[in-house]
């Protein structure tokens, strides 16, 4: 009898594991913009983080600098959103970085 139980008790921790991966992996996909913005926000520090804002979208949380940053500051912005496979857009005074919401 206590065998079964405790293949019981398995096959329901097992089971629940794979839900909690399910929901985990459905949140992360569904959330809403706002939650990715503070979480690519904080990607920064603070002193960094100051001259810059965000915006998110469905696909990606956009990142626009409120100055002209020189090119140390330039330099580690950049670094860190190709760290989170993001990318710079060259567009005169609508430049901007990019970070993809569900990176890979």
């Amino acid at each position: 009898m206590e065998e079964a139980f405790v293949k019981l008790l398995v096959a329901l921790r097992d089971g629940f594991k794979d839900l909690a991966d399910s929901l985990d992996a459905y949140l992360q996909a569904n959330k809403p913009p706002e939650v990715e913005v503070a979480r690519v926000a904080e990607l920064f520090p603070r002193d960094v983080r100051a001259a810059l804002s965000f915006e998110g979208t469905a696909d990606v949380t956009v990142i626009r600098p409120k100055h002209f940053l020189g090119a140390g500051e330039f330099t580690k912005i950049l670094e860190i959103v190709k760290a989170h496979n993001g990318s710079y857009k060259s567009a005169g005074k609508g430049s901007h970085f990019r970070i993809p919401r569900n990176p890979k």
